[in-house]
């Protein structure tokens, strides 16, 4: 049996969504910024540990880890969904890396 028909489905454009691809690419990036600036900061913690200094302490590595965690989880969203899911999800990114920001300059 053979089949000679191809079968199309047509699906939106994940650009044509609230965001568009380079708000999206931009919250994906803040939020992998995030992702490695968190893993410094453990390595930092670990070797200042290690040789008895004083590190960044363990309250803002866990900040940074949750933050981190929260800004990827929200970035994974924005990129899976369309319309005011993927544009709350954007503004959540935009909102926690805002917020590690204002952190750090509080501190």
């Amino acid at each position: 049996m053979w089949v000679d028909e191809v079968v199309e489905v047509s699906r939106p454009s994940r650009d044509d969504a609230v965001g568009g691809g380079v708000v999206r690419f931009l919250a994906g990036s803040l939020a992998a910024g995030l992702a490695v600036l968190t893993v410094g900061l453990v390595v930092a913690e670990l070797v200042t540990e290690s040789h008895g200094l004083n590190g960044p302490g363990t309250g803002p590595v866990v900040g940074h880890a949750v933050a981190s965690v929260a800004a990827i989880a929200a970035a994974a969203v924005a990129d899976r969904r369309q319309g005011r899911a993927a544009g709350v999800a954007i503004a959540v990114v935009l909102a926690i890396v805002a917020a590690v920001l204002w952190f750090y300059w509080l501190t």
